[in-house]
């Protein structure tokens, strides 16, 4: 059993398999556009589990997933509920991932449902760290703030933002109202702590693990997608009251 990250690998995890090396595989941060590695070995019946893709539509792949798309909605919709007309929207990575675009369609889905829209300016992509969330969030300050409030694609890119905005002496969540997503550890430490959409990679990562075992084993379970629940945490870094959704 091995998992990898097939959109930052390569497809090398192919290698694994031709060698024999490997029984199964769980697929994690998949790129949006069609991996024909992976649909190979779908094709071929190779015990295959993946996070969150496209691929997913591929009629052997088994899928662990979270509906990105309506999880982004809730965390704008937030936003927008308190009465920000100009939200941003900071990806997490490039938009040639999968789950970069799904947040950044629930993001537009929500503004779109406030009768608003979504400014190019306001758009920004990071590289998966908090560095790159500030150096993404400096850019898109350049020509002064043009939003608000922001949505964030992860908190470790929020982390690096938030740094950014306050080197820019905006306050968070005075100037700037700031919800990431993920609600990793260290969100409630962060100053202020920050509201986040939380996940359950854990969980997420359990319910992979036994589904590629039953694979292995030999069985074809009638679901071929399981959806997990994200819901909205609420903490000061939106400016909304505690507990408030």
């Amino acid at each position: 059993m091995e998992a990898v990250e097939p959109g930052r690998s390569g497809g090398g995890f192919i290698e694994l398999v031709d060698s024999r090396r490997i029984d199964g595989l769980i697929a994690i941060n998949t790129p949006r556009s069609d991996d024909v590695h992976l649909a190979r070995l779908a094709s071929e019946g190779f015990p295959l589990v993946v996070f969150g893709s496209k691929l997913a539509e591929h009629a052997n792949i088994y899928s662990i997933d979270v509906d990105m798309r309506e999880a982004s909605r809730v965390a704008t919709r937030h936003l927008l509920a308190l009465g920000h007309k100009r939200v941003a929207y900071l990806g997490f990575a490039s938009d040639a991932y999968h789950g970069v675009t799904e947040r950044l369609y629930g993001y537009r889905d929500a503004m779109r449902e406030f009768g608003l829209g979504a400014e190019a300016e306001r758009v920004g992509f990071a590289n998966f760290n908090a560095q790159s969330g500030y150096d993404a969030m400096t850019v898109m300050l350049e020509h002064g703030p043009s939003f608000t409030a922001l949505f964030a694609g992860n908190d470790t890119v929020a982390f690096g933002a938030m740094a950014a905005l306050r080197k820019a002496g905006l306050r968070i969540p005075d100037d700037v109202a700031v919800v990431g997503y993920d609600d990793i550890p260290l969100a409630a430490f962060a100053t202020p702590p920050l509201t986040t959409m939380r996940t359950s990679p854990y969980e997420q990562a359990c319910e992979a693990s036994d589904l590629l075992v039953r694979l292995m084993a030999g069985e074809r379970p009638d679901e071929l997608h399981s959806m997990m629940a994200v819901p909205l945490v609420v903490r000061e870094s939106c400016g909304s009251r505690i507990g408030q959704a």
